[in-house]
Order: structure tokens, then sequence, then C-alpha cells
């Protein structure tokens, strides 16, 4: 019953959207039904206030997507386009961004606490909105 809804939302989602969506819809049904999308495009995408806790999104294109409090925690985000994404109060918690652009990325009220940043370092405990060393 849970799968049947799910896939009724999605496919709400997809006729709203319609052709002129920025993003490929099976990738971003793919991300949703499984939490594996990995060098998917998901570019402009709303992913709003979802639950993605420990998804593979290596090398995936979120750039300028809508994430807000969306669940990443511990999530696979090495290499993701997160240009000009908008995160705000997204729990990226123990989350995976190395080598992620980050460029322009609204990371308003963002928990980082514990995350691998882009350079490979881990966020300090606590870290939100900003990843402290």
């Amino acid at each position: 019953m849970k799968r049947i809804l799910m896939m009724s939302v999605f496919l709400g989602m997809l006729l709203i959207s319609g052709s002129a969506a920025a993003w490929d819809e099976l990738d971003l049904y793919k991300l949703i039904s499984t939490k594996v999308c990995e060098n998917c495009n998901l570019a402009n995408a709303e992913i709003s206030g979802l639950v993605l806790s420990g998804a593979r999104m290596y090398k995936t294109n979120l750039y300028g997507a809508t994430l807000y409090k969306a669940r990443l925690d511990h999530a696979d985000l090495r290499e993701a386009n997160l240009r000009a994404a908008q995160m705000n109060l997204a729990d990226l918690t123990g989350a995976d961004l190395t080598g992620a652009d980050l460029t322009e990325a609204n990371l308003i009220q963002v928990t980082l606490s514990e995350a691998i940043w882009t350079d490979g370092s881990k966020c300090k405990v606590g870290s939100i909105g900003h990843c402290y060393k």
C-alpha cells in the first residue's frame, strides 16, 4: 500500500512538472524509490522534505535543486554538483561531500555535524550552516 501511494505521488509530480523540467524524471523516481542515483541529472529538482538518509548520489547533478528540510544524513554526495542548490534546514549529518561543488549553495541552517567536507576534512559536531573544523 505504501509503495502504491509513493508511486501515485511520484506520478502526480511528473504530471505537474511536465516536460519542461530540467531534471530527468526517471532519475528522480529512481532516487525516491531506491535511494540510489549515481551520475543522475536532478538539476532544479524539488526534493524538499524527502527522507533520503544514506542515499547514494555520487556525481549527481543537483544544480539549483531545492532540498529544503530534506534528510540526507550519511548520504554519499561525493563529487555532486550542488552549485546554487537551496538547502535551507537540510540535514547533511555525516554526509560525504568530498569534491562536491557547493558554489553559491544556500547552506542556511544546514546541519553538517560530522559531515566530510569538500576538501576531505571532517566537520565538528554541531556544525550548522558552515563546516567548522
